[in-house]
């Protein structure tokens, strides 16, 4: 089969992560796939692909910002391609896609990434959104919250597929946790991670000798940076940036922390407790981490934008090295029903109901 994934770029996020994971799984069972960038001048991943996975750039050099030219280069792709089924994550980039691929009979199936509640922000892209889902042949959700957000129309020709799970990295047993706690997200509001600061502030004040790393980049970095020094938290508070393997971190830390305000299935949390790393995370919109953790069993959960209830989080599981190795060993049981495998064969099985579906219609 021939798979095509249209994304915006593939320098960092989670859609990239998921559709770098899927492209090498599905290459590597005999499928041809390639993953069309549409805001890309070069064939570049941050992410590991295999040399079977073509990376295609498709952003013109001169008309950048020219939303016409962007649909005429897709589709220009699309028909050089020829795939069998068109596969478009975020939603921006599901309406270039779904303008590009009309009449085109190919099978075109969306996938929302985010709280479709709080993203995005455009009024103009919202009502865009609802007339590519309704066209589209198939929708993929990551939540039950996420489908349940829009009209039974689009619902009965959707299904839900978490993220694949992918580990980049093991510990030579036994190890020691360190006194790190760790939160990985780009550096935008939505992660709130000016409460993940003030929260740690809380913990610190009362649990001595831990430090807190934050790995990503973003726009929030000056008043990340500000509010650190204003808490007089300039030798515990670390800003990583990006780093390439942000696993080794993970998997010595003794907390990993989400202070999201919304989130779909959030890859960092899901891939810290796949470590085994005992994890405290806002029970955000539009349900990803609730999905993920049963509270107190593999993992905390806690309001959102409360940060006094993230710093007793973070006290209970310092704290408490019983309760600590109970919520890692039940973490690390994600690795089961989340592995890599396993989802791009459900991707896979709703690839072929899809495109059944539309062939014989």
């Amino acid at each position: 089969m021939k798979i095509i994934f249209v994304v915006d770029q593939m320098r960092s996020g989670g859609a990239e992560r998921v559709a770098a994971n899927l492209s090498n799984d599905f290459a590597a069972n005999g499928h041809d796939v390639c993953i069309i960038m549409l805001n890309e001048f070069e064939p570049r991943s941050h992410y590991s692909v295999t040399g079977k996975v073509k990376l295609i750039p498709v952003k013109d050099k001169y008309k950048k910002n020219n939303p016409i030219i962007k649909v005429l280069l897709l589709r220009k792709c699309i028909k050089e391609q020829k795939p069998d089924v068109i596969i478009s994550f975020l939603h921006h980039i599901c309406v270039y896609t779904c303008f590009a691929a009309l009449g085109l009979k190919t099978p075109f199936i969306i996938s929302e990434r985010n709280d479709p509640a709080m993203l995005p922000k455009s009024r103009l892209l919202r009502v865009l959104r609802i007339f590519v889902y309704k066209r589209a042949d198939g929708c993929v959700f990551q939540t039950t919250g996420a489908k349940e957000f829009f009209s039974f129309d689009i619902q009965r020709k959707s299904t839900i597929i978490p993220n694949p799970v992918v580990i980049m990295y093991e510990p030579a047993a036994p190890f020691e946790r360190e006194k790190k706690i760790t939160a990985a997200g780009r550096l935008v509001p939505q992660k709130n991670y000016a409460m993940l600061i003030r929260a740690f502030a809380l913990f610190s004040a009362k649990v001595k000798g831990f430090k807190l790393f934050i790995c990503g980049e973003g726009g929030e970095r000056h008043a990340i940076e500000k509010l650190i020094s204003d808490l007089q938290l300039n030798d515990s508070v670390v800003l990583l940036g990006q780093i390439s393997n942000p696993h080794e971190l993970l998997c010595h830390s003794a907390v990993f922390a989400l202070s999201s305000d919304f989130e779909g299935m959030p890859n960092a949390l899901l891939e810290a407790m796949a470590l085994g790393v005992p994890s405290v995370a806002t029970d955000c919109p539009c349900g990803g981490p609730a999905e993920l953790i049963t509270n107190a069993e593999n993992g905390l959960l806690i309001p959102v934008g409360d940060e006094h209830a993230m710093a007793d989080a973070f006290e209970r599981i310092a704290c408490n090295q019983e309760f600590s190795d109970k919520l890692s060993g039940n973490a690390r049981k994600l690795r089961l029903s989340y592995s890599a495998r396993g989802i791009a064969e459900k991707w896979l099985s709703y690839i072929d109901e899809v495109t059944r579906r539309v062939f014989e219609s």
